[in-house]
């Protein structure tokens, strides 16, 4: 699939849409850094393109009990979500255990999965962080 770079911005927001919509793909993997703007473009796309969001803090939410084994729930409840659900977009860091697990998943399906790449500025990222900490 495509692998593209893009910033929290209208512009780069509405340029994902209208690919989508020129050569629709049953995924769309939201990757990047804590603060680079994954939920808030993710929340964006779910909503232009009227596709569930499926990400790793939700499952954490769900499952999640601060333990090893309820991070551990977490990432396989993700893993299944993100797998199993047709035309979903994806959130998460990149990282974590189960990481090359959903690559090799995304891999073998042979689903169009259109991959973008967050970046944030070095000013932006503090802030945004920081911002988090405190919510």
């Amino acid at each position: 699939g495509d692998r593209l770079v893009v910033s929290e911005s209208a512009k780069d927001v509405e340029r994902v849409v209208g690919k989508h919509q020129a050569h629709p793909c049953r995924r769309v993997l939201l990757i990047g850094n804590i603060g680079s703007g994954k939920t808030t473009i993710g929340k964006r796309l779910a909503t232009e393109l009227a596709q569930p969001l499926v990400t790793i803090d939700d499952a954490r939410r769900a499952c999640g009990d601060g333990s090893s084994a309820g991070e551990a729930a977490a990432w396989a409840y993700f893993l299944r979500l993100a797998t199993t659900t047709n035309n979903n977009i994806v959130e998460f860091s990149g990282s974590g255990p189960l990481a090359p697990l959903l690559g090799q998943q995304f891999t073998q399906s042979n689903d169009d999965v259109m991959v973008l790449w967050l970046s944030a500025s070095p000013t932006t990222r503090p802030q945004t962080s920081v911002f988090r900490s405190i919510m």
